[in-house]
């Protein structure tokens, strides 16, 4: 019998305390989203990577890459997805609860021929 797993989704910075991200123009708020924004996750050799969602516009692929080079505490999430999407098409979750804080970074800065983390 195969056994059901949990959607995973990677959240970057912490969870609101009503678990609602909010829409940012620059560094003003514009609104709130309806749940919590994160990007869902895949794992490869024990490490999970945001995926960028499909047919995503501009602000997503912006604050794609603006998120992983962010210095903003990641979390590995799983919750109820909602069948609303984020601003930037990404996954809005409910009930979101944390399974655990993931450390790395994407920041790499490359040196005689070696990677070194920055």
């Amino acid at each position: 019998m195969k056994q059901a797993t949990l959607p995973l989704y990677i959240r970057f910075g912490g969870i609101p305390e009503d678990q609602q991200s909010s829409v940012h123009f620059g560094d003003q708020v514009v609104r709130k989203e309806g749940g919590l924004s994160v990007w869902k996750a895949v794992e490869a050799n024990g490490q999970y990577f945001p995926v960028l969602p499909e047919d995503t516009n501009e602000a997503g692929i912006q604050d794609y890459f603006s998120m992983l080079f962010s210095n903003k505490p990641v979390y590995l999430v799983t919750g109820t997805e909602m069948r609303l999407e984020g601003a930037c098409r990404e996954p809005l979750l409910m009930d979101a609860s944390v399974i655990k804080k993931l450390d790395y970074s994407y920041l790499k800065e490359v040196s005689g021929g070696r990677e070194k983390d920055v």
